[in-house]
């Protein structure tokens, strides 16, 4: 649960390019009825992002840092991503990386199958390499496919905390737009 939350975001564009900077900040309240637990913390969130797009190339890069106090959950993200279009065809790659900051607190511990789960943990450095097509069906449906790489110790590419794992992903998807 998040309250007290406030935001900015500010986008200039400036031909074919677009920068952005966002502000996020709230009072986060995570409770786990089943453990009888509960854990409070504010975090902040910047973020600053660039894309190039002129309808036959484009590209984009973004970093985000997270602040809370207490310090559970300090870290920073970044990914770059880029493809082409040929005609209805729009193949693209993406490489990202997440780490966290130095000091970070466990908040506590929960079992899962035979897995120390720390839950809100200091634990979240991975990488990660997609590739992808998209084929534009119609003018308002596309049909995508995408096969990710992802490496490292992060409850986000489908591993118990603190757990080094490689994973691989294959998505697809069909997007309508209305």
């Amino acid at each position: 649960e998040s309250n007290d939350v406030a935001n900015i975001g500010v986008t200039a564009e400036l031909g074919d390019w677009a920068f952005r900077y966002g502000y996020v900040q709230s009072k986060a309240t995570l409770n786990i009825s089943q453990l009888g637990a509960v854990v409070s913390f504010n975090e902040k969130f910047h973020n600053l992002g660039v894309q190039y797009d002129n309808g036959t190339v484009f590209g984009g890069a973004e970093y985000v840092l997270r602040k809370t106090e207490p310090k559970y959950l300090d870290s920073a993200g970044w990914y770059v991503t880029g493809g082409a279009r040929f005609g209805k065809w729009t193949p693209y790659a993406t490489v990202s990386r997440t780490t966290v900051a130095n000091g970070n607190l466990p908040a506590f511990i929960v079992p899962v199958i035979n897995y120390p789960y720390v839950l809100l943990t200091p634990a979240n450095n991975a990488k990660g390499v997609a590739a992808g097509v998209r084929y534009d069906v119609a003018t308002n449906i596309a049909l995508k496919a995408e096969y990710g790489r992802y490496k490292g110790a992060s409850p986000f590419i489908f591993t118990p905390s603190g757990v080094d794992a490689k994973v691989n992903t294959i998505s697809f998807g069909l997007d309508f737009v209305f």
